[in-house]
C-alpha cells in the first residue's frame, strides 16, 4: 500500500501477530521447509564456514531443520544466548541441537552457558528473526532492541540474512536509525537482495 511507511512500528507488530494465528501449524513447518531449502542452498553457493541462526519461537520462521543440516554438513552454526545485565546477545557454539539447548532468559530456549563464546570477527553470516520486513530489506524486531544492537558490533565482512514468511514482507515498513537493515530476505517464495549483497556475492548466486 501507499501509505504503509506512514504507519506506526507497532501496527505492522499487530499486524503481523494477526497473520500469525491465522497460521496453521502444518503450515508453518511446510513453508519454514522451504525457506530453510533456499536457505541452505544460498549458504552453500557463498560458501558459508561459520553461521549464526537462532532458536525458533512458535510465531518465527522454524529454521531448526537449517540448524541440523549445517551442523550436518560441518558447518560451524552458533546461536544466541542473551546476557541479561548486559542487554545483549553473545554467539554460542554449538556441536548437538538436542544436547546444548535449554531454557533460558524471557523462558526462550538458547545454548547452555558452557558453550563457547564465538568471536564476531568469525561470524560470517547471521539469519535473522524479525515482525516484518519491506522490499528494501528494512527490519523491524520486536522492540528489544537486541539484534539491532548485535547487528550493528559486526565487522564490515559478516553478511545479514533474515528469514520470514511472505506475509511478514511489505511494500515499506517505518524503520527508523536504530532499526539495522538486513543484507538479503528469504521468504517461501522468492530472495529479495540488496544492492550489497550483489555487489558481494553475485557471482557466487544462481537466481
Amino acid at each position: 500500500m501507499a501509505d504503509e511507511h506512514k504507519r506506526s512500528k507497532a501496527h505492522f507488530r499487530r499486524l503481523v501477530k494477526e497473520r500469525f494465528r491465522t497460521l496453521s501449524v502444518g503450515d508453518r513447518e511446510r513453508l519454514s521447509k522451504l525457506i530453510c531449502q533456499r536457505s541452505l542452498h544460498l549458504l552453500r553457493s557463498i560458501g558459508a564456514h561459520t553461521v549464526m541462526l537462532y532458536v525458533p519461537m512458535h510465531d518465527e520462521v522454524d529454521v531448526e531443520p537449517l540448524i541440523r543440516s549445517l551442523l550436518g554438513e560441518g558447518v560451524r552454526v552458533c546461536l544466541p544466548r542473551i546476557e541479561k545485565p548486559l542487554c545483549k546477545v553473545t554467539p554460542r557454539l554449538i556441536s548437538s541441537f538436542d544436547e546444548q539447548i535449554a531454557i533460558g532468559t524471557f523462558g526462550i530456549r538458547e545454548p547452555k552457558e558452557e558453550c563457547q563464546v564465538v568471536p564476531l570477527d568469525e561470524i560470517e553470516v547471521v539469519i535473522v528473526p524479525g515482525r516484518a520486513f519491506d522490499e528494501q530489506c528494512k527490519r523491524i524486531g520486536r522492540g528489544g532492541g537486541y539484534y539491532d544492537r548485535f547487528l550493528c558490533e559486526l565487522p564490515e565482512t559478516a553478511c545479514s540474512i533474515g528469514v520470514a514468511f511472505e506475509f511478514q514482507v511489505f511494500d515499506s515498513i517505518p524503520a527508523d536509525e536504530n532499526d539495522i537493515s538486513v543484507d538479503c530476505i528469504i521468504t517461501e517464495r522468492r530472495i529479495i537482495f540488496s544492492e550489497r549483497f550483489v555487489r558481494r556475492f553475485g557471482a557466487c548466486i544462481s537466481w
